[in-house]
C-alpha cells in the first residue's frame, strides 16, 4: 500500500477518525491494527512472518530480562538471531546463494530480480528485522528493558509510518514518546502536512521523473554515451536520495500526526565535502545501526589501523549485500568500504585538510568523484553492465544523445538542495497565518498534480 495511493489516503482517515473519537485507552490497539492493515495491503501472507518476529523477540525479551545466567541469555539471544536473519536470509539470499553454488538455475534467478533484488521480498522485511534485532540485543545489553505489553511491542514492530522503509527505531526512541505522546496541538499538525508534503513533492515530482530520465540511459549502457552514463550516474544519486529521504519525510510527517517522532534519516548528502561527511548525512539511522551492532562487536578501530580498515571493509560489504543478493551490491559495499578506509586513515595520519577559499567546492567535488563509480555499479543489473558503463565513462565513448534535460534537472536539485541547507527550516507552516497555509496548500497540490510523474514504488520498500 503505497503513501501516494487512494488506499492509503483512506485507511489513513480512519485511523486519524478513530484514534480521534475513541477512548485514549484504545489509541494503542487502534494504530496498531492499522498497521497490521497498511501492511497487509500488500500482501495478506507477509503479515504471519511479521507475527513471527514479533512474537519471537517479546518472548526473548522477556526471557533476557530473567537472571537466569549469562549461559541460558546467550543461548535466547542466539535463537532471537537465528530465527529472524534465517527467515531474512531465506526470502532474501537463499535463491542466490544456491544458484551461487551450483544448485540452482542461475537463468532463473537473475530473471526474477527486481531493481537486482533475487526473488519474493515480503516489503519492508530487512528494516523490521534489523529494528526487532536491535530490541533484543539492547536488553541482552541491559540498555533497554524489556517491554511487558505485547500490543506496544506489536506497535513497535509495526507502526506503519516508518515499516517498509525506515527509519529505524530504537526502542529507546519509541517507548517514551508512546507511553506519554505530546498533547495535539494545531502547530504539530501543521508540521506534520508541511513534512507530508516535502516528502511527496520530492517523491512524485522529483525522484519519480529523475527515473524516467535514467532508465532509458541504463536500460543498454552499451550505447550510451560515457557523458550521458556519467551524468545518468549522478541522475540516479538525485533520484534514489529524493526517493528515500521522500519517504522518511513522510513517514515523519505521518508520526506526528500520531505524537510519534521519528528520526531524521538524511542531512543534506547531495552537498557533503567528503566520503566520512557524506556516509554520516545518508540514511543515518541505517549507518548508527552497522555501526552500534556490528563495527563495535567486531573491534572497531580499538585493534590497530589494519584490523579498523578491515572491520570497515566487512561492514560495508554486508551493508552491500544487505540492499540485496548480488555480486553489483556486493561490489557497492567494497568499493565504498575501501575509500572509507582510506579516508579515515589519511585523517588519522595527517589530519583534516588546512582551510583554503574554496575548500568546501573541492571537497564537493571530490566527493563527486567517487559518487559516481558507485552510482554505476549500484544502477547497473550486473557486473558486466558495470564494467562496460566504466570503459564508456572513462574514455568518453560516443553514444546516444546528451540527457540535456537530465543535467539541467540535476543543476536545479542541487540548488534547490543548498537552498535547503542555508534557509529552511521545519515547522515553517505553522508560523505564518492560516491565509498564507491554504495558499501554500493549494499551490503546492497543484504542482503535484501537474508535474508529478506515473507513481511507482518507492525504490527501498524491495529492500
Amino acid at each position: 500500500m503505497l503513501f501516494t495511493s487512494l488506499h492509503f489516503a483512506i485507511l489513513l482517515v480512519i485511523t486519524i477518525l478513530a484514534v480521534k473519537l475513541a477512548p485514549a485507552r484504545w489509541r494503542r490497539w487502534i494504530l496498531l491494527l492499522a498497521s497490521w492493515a497498511f501492511y497487509a495491503g500488500w500482501e495478506p501472507k507477509w503479515l504471519l512472518l511479521l507475527w513471527i518476529s514479533t512474537g519471537v523477540d517479546y518472548v526473548a525479551g522477556r526471557l533476557l530480562e530473567r537472571d537466569d545466567g549469562e549461559r541460558t541469555r546467550r543461548a535466547v539471544l542466539a535463537a532471537s538471531l537465528v530465527v529472524n536473519l534465517g527467515i531474512l536470509f531465506a526470502f532474501k539470499y537463499w535463491d542466490f546463494a544456491l544458484a551461487l553454488v551450483g544448485l540452482g538455475d542461475w537463468a532463473s534467478v537473475a530473471d526474477r530480480q527486481s531493481f537486482h533484488v533475487y526473488g519474493d521480498v515480503p516489503p519492508g522485511l530487512s528494516f523490521y528485522t534489523f529494528q526487532t534485532l536491535s530490541y533484543t540485543i539492547d536488553v541482552y545489553r541491559r540498555r533497554q528493558k524489556a517491554v511487558r505489553d505485547p500490543v506496544d511491542f506489536a506497535l513497535y514492530v509495526a507502526f506503519f509510518p516508518q515499516l517498509v522503509a525506515g527509519p529505524i527505531l530504537r526502542a529507546s526512541e519509541f517507548f517514551p514518546q508512546l507511553d506519554a505522546p505530546p498533547p495535539p496541538s494545531a502547530a504539530r499538525t501543521w508540521a506534520a502536512i508541511e513534512l507530508f508534503g516535502i516528502g511527496l513533492f520530492k517523491k512524485v515530482v522529483v525522484a519519480d521523473n529523475l527515473g524516467r530520465l535514467v532508465d532509458p540511459i541504463y536500460a543498454d549502457p552499451a550505447h550510451a554515451s560515457g557523458v550521458a552514463l556519467a551524468i545518468g550516474a549522478l541522475l540516479f544519486w538525485g533520484q534514489v536520495y529524493a526517493d528515500f529521504s521522500g519517504y522518511s519525510t513522510m513517514a515523519r510527517g505521518l508520526g506526528k500526526l500520531f505524537g510519534v517522532d521519528l528520526p531524521r534519516n538524511f542531512d543534506y548528502p547531495l552537498l557533503a565535502t567528503g566520503p566520512l561527511e557524506y556516509r554520516r548525512s545518508w540514511h543515518m539511522t541505517m549507518s548508527t545501526w552497522f555501526r552500534d551492532y556490528v563495527f563495535h562487536p567486531l573491534g572497531g578501530a580499538r585493534a590497530g589501523p589494519w584490523r579498523a580498515a578491515l572491520n570497515i571493509g566487512i561492514v560495508w560489504t554486508l551493508f552491500g549485500l544487505w540492499h540485496g543478493a548480488g555480486f553489483t551490491f556486493a561490489a557497492w559495499g567494497l568499493y565504498n568500504g575501501v575509500i572509507q578506509a582510506i579516508t579515515r586513515e589519511y585523517y588519522r595520519r595527517f589530519g583534516a585538510p588546512r582551510d583554503f577559499w574554496g575548500k568546501p567546492v573541492a571537497g564537493w567535488a571530490l566527493n563527486l568523484s567517487f559518487v559516481v563509480p558507485s552510482a554505476v555499479v549500484f544502477r547497473c543489473a550486473s557486473l558486466a553492465d558495470a564494467g562496460v558503463a566504466y570503459q564508456r565513462i572513462f574514455t568518453l565513448a560516443d553514444g546516444g544523445p546528451l540527457p540535456v534535460v537530465g543535467a539541467l534537472a540535476l543543476v536545479g536539485l542541487g540548488a534547490v538542495h543548498l537552498w535547503a541547507k542555508l534557509r529552511y527550516d521545519e515547522n515553517r507552516l505553522a508560523s505564518l497565518g492560516w491565509p498564507a497555509r491554504a495558499a501554500i496548500l493549494v499551490a503546492f497540490t497543484w504542482i503535484v498534480v501537474l508535474f508529478g510523474a506515473e507513481s511507482r514504488p518507492f525504490v527501498y520498500f524491495q529492500f
